[in-house]
């Protein structure tokens, strides 16, 4: 057992797997922040107000794509911090347990 008086716990998490986290939701944004299909040459008032709806709604789901995309730079910042947290927890291990043992 390697003492850790006053360390506290080792900071518990998989960094890269909380990565790939921050990966798979700027997958899902590029896939919603992809080009919305058109209609064509369709004419009427039921095309313009199906235009208008489509605007819309790509609105909305280009809105839905920014918010994953920050998510994700927020979630690889936590990644990026725990690793440093579990570098730094194992580096004060080590020098404890040199000087347990020297």
């Amino acid at each position: 057992m390697v003492p850790t008086g006053g360390m506290g716990p080792f900071p518990m998490g998989d960094p890269a797997a909380i990565a790939e986290v921050a990966t798979t939701l700027r997958r899902v944004a590029a896939v919603l922040g992809g080009p919305v299909p058109g209609l064509g040459g369709w004419q009427s008032e039921a095309a313009c107000r199906a235009r208008d709806g489509l605007s819309a709604a790509d609105r909305a789901v280009q809105g839905v794509a920014d918010s994953l995309r920050e998510c994700a730079s927020a979630v690889d910042g936590a990644a990026r911090e725990l690793a440093v947290d579990q570098r730094v927890w194992r580096a004060q291990a080590a020098e404890r347990a040199q000087g347990v043992a020297g």
